[in-house]
């Protein structure tokens, strides 16, 4: 009877011993899968590369916005120099240079220092006009920016451009690579010939290029974006940002309302593999930048 309730009694022990371990191993698995599945769903590259392209936007944009303000100042062009903004404007033979002296902010407080080298047709508001622009040791608050842009007139009725950037680059810690192709509509402000603040545009394009940590990028408008002068940020339309070698893979934007002028967009991270549903990750507000 004694050894029978051993015999048992140990197997009760040893069934325990066996319950325990494989409690212990599926609580461990779990914690693991949680700690992977929050590295999975990191979204701090997605995070960093989006507010790459929105700076990369917002600075070769903002070359455009100089050269059509300049456009219009039918005075300086008269006289062949003057300041823009806080660019000293020459023109020296065919070429106009807007030189940035980094001891003078510009009116949206950013830093700037180097040149906007300007080779043209004719004004941009002029019929047919085509437009070289070539950074020459450019930079804005510290980065340095590079690349040319090339702007044609394709309507002066309505008022209508293509705008393409080649071979983009802003350093800074890294370096940001950007190429795009957008068109700008004037929708408003045709009125006022020869006055600037109160236009409004309408903008369609893409781009692709690098992040600072060397990440692959492709950028798409989704919805028409508005551009009021003189505000210098979006407004009122989305964009798509495609990440093709992450599994958190496209970023949608969603600039600020119309009427408004912010540099905040709400970003929404998503994950879409190539067979299956779109998954919404986490969705946040950022702010652009210089």
């Amino acid at each position: 009877m004694k050894t029978c309730f051993s015999r048992a009694r140990a197997s009760k022990i040893c069934l325990y011993i066996f319950s325990i371990l494989v409690y212990t191993l599926v609580i461990v698995g779990f914690i693991q899968c949680n700690k992977s599945e929050e590295y999975r769903f990191d979204t701090s590259y997605n995070k960093a590369l989006t507010q790459d392209v929105l700076m990369a936007d917002l600075n070769y944009r903002n070359v455009f916005y100089m050269i059509y303000k300049l456009s219009l100042d039918t005075s300086l062009l008269r006289k062949g120099s003057g300041f823009l903004d806080s660019a000293w404007v020459m023109q020296n033979g065919g070429i106009w240079v807007l030189a940035f002296d980094s001891t003078r902010r510009v009116p949206d407080g950013s830093i700037r220092s180097g040149q906007i080298q300007l080779d043209w047709t004719a004004p941009l508001t002029d019929t047919g006009s085509v437009a070289n622009v070539r950074l020459h040791k450019y930079r804005v608050n510290g980065k340095n920016i590079s690349g040319s842009l090339k702007i044609y007139q394709l309507s002066i009725n309505v008022l209508k451009f293509k705008m393409d950037i080649d071979s983009g680059i802003i350093r800074m810690k890294g370096q940001v690579r950007y190429n795009g192709s957008f068109i700008l509509r004037r929708s408003s402000g045709a009125s006022t010939q020869y006055t600037w603040g109160d236009d409004i545009f309408r903008i369609l394009g893409n781009a692709e290029g690098r992040g600072a940590e060397n990440d692959r990028f492709r950028y798409s408008t989704t919805d028409t974006l508005t551009w009021r002068f003189p505000c210098r940020y979006l407004s009122g339309g989305g964009g798509l940002i495609e990440m093709p070698d992450f599994e958190i893979n496209r970023i949608e934007i969603e600039y600020a309302k119309v009427n408004e002028c912010s540099g905040a967009v709400s970003v929404t991270y998503q994950s879409k593999p190539a067979n299956g549903a779109i998954r919404k990750i986490k969705t946040e507000t950022l702010s652009i930048n210089f």
